[in-house]
């Protein structure tokens, strides 16, 4: 039995907002991963949320920004897998009071959620004493859609991290009212305001396409051991089938797993499809090929 986490080993899941990710993390917490003592309703880890949903910092220390990715990191590797974080060097001092009063300022997105005591309460959360039971843990990771921003860093930093991108299809989520990453991360891919503000749905595929675009491009740098793509239409479609796959990629062991339990708990949403409500004459051609290369029927 092991009494301690394995620090470059975690489980990491991740996606365009609204993709279907909490199902997933819902699964590791079942199968006994533990994902953070701090989770929001959609069980998202905000210590994750705190020190990396920062689309402001991330443009101003873009030019070094994997130094200061490993510092937060750093922070919260310790979080995550020390029952008490050991003291955090200078650096990471700065690191953190800096993540705490950026989200104090602005919040995680561009409606200001996370401004104020939410940071202060987060901040909190990070440094105190976590009930971590080790040896009842199959290991360990979190659920934050925005990891994909970071994962071609994430991979650098964690040497035995598994990653699973989930994905669903694009023209069902441009519709969506989930449009917080757009915002935030938009301008990674050149999606400017203007374009945001009167064409969102087209804003809202483009950036799917490029985030998911981008993901798969690293991950085709990663073994198949380590990145595995989610289909979460597919999940929805062949539940068993598709747990399989991410059982396998999981390495669990799949004899003691009740397979039939697993898949009760997923359900075909109303959503799906609901692009076909709408005149899809606002989207470009070349972008509904897009979606059919990533796997999609439209």
């Amino acid at each position: 039995m092991k009494n301690k986490l394995n620090s470059k080993a975690p489980v990491v899941v991740g996606g365009v907002g609204g993709s279907g990710t909490r199902l997933i993390a819902d699964i590791l917490m079942e199968l006994g991963y533990y994902i953070g003592s701090d989770l929001n309703e959609s069980l998202d880890n905000l210590a994750v949320t705190l020190l990396f949903k920062r689309p402001r910092w991330y443009k101003k220390k873009i030019a070094r920004i994997e130094s200061h990715v490993c510092r937060g990191l750093n922070i919260l590797t310790r979080t995550m897998t020390e029952q008490r974080p050991s003291m955090l060097n200078p650096a990471e001092i700065h690191y953190f009071l800096d993540a705490v009063l950026y989200m104090y300022r602005h919040g995680h997105d561009h409606l200001g959620n996370g401004k104020g005591t939410w940071a202060i309460q987060r901040a909190i959360n990070v440094l105190k004493y976590k009930n971590i039971d080790a040896v009842r843990c199959i290991g360990w990771g979190w659920k934050e859609p925005n990891s994909h921003v970071y994962l071609y860093w994430l991979y650098r930093y964690y040497s035995e991290m598994k990653y699973v991108h989930v994905i669903r299809n694009g023209l069902d989520m441009a519709y969506s009212s989930n449009q917080a990453q757009l915002h935030n991360w938009g301008f990674i891919w050149g999606i400017d305001r203007d374009r945001i503000e009167h064409e969102p749905q087209w804003a809202s595929l483009e950036y799917w396409i490029q985030a998911n675009r981008h993901a798969i491009n690293v991950g085709r740098t990663m073994s198949n051991r380590k990145f595995m793509v989610l289909n979460y239409d597919h999940l929805c479609e062949s539940p068993v089938d598709e747990l399989l796959r991410l059982f396998a990629f999981l390495e669990v062991d799949i004899a003691s797993i009740a397979l039939d339990y697993y898949s009760s708990k997923i359900r075909m949403p109303k959503t799906i499809g609901r692009y076909r409500q709408f005149d899809g004459s606002v989207f470009e051609k070349r972008q509904v090929d897009c979606v059919r290369e990533l796997g999609f029927s439209v």
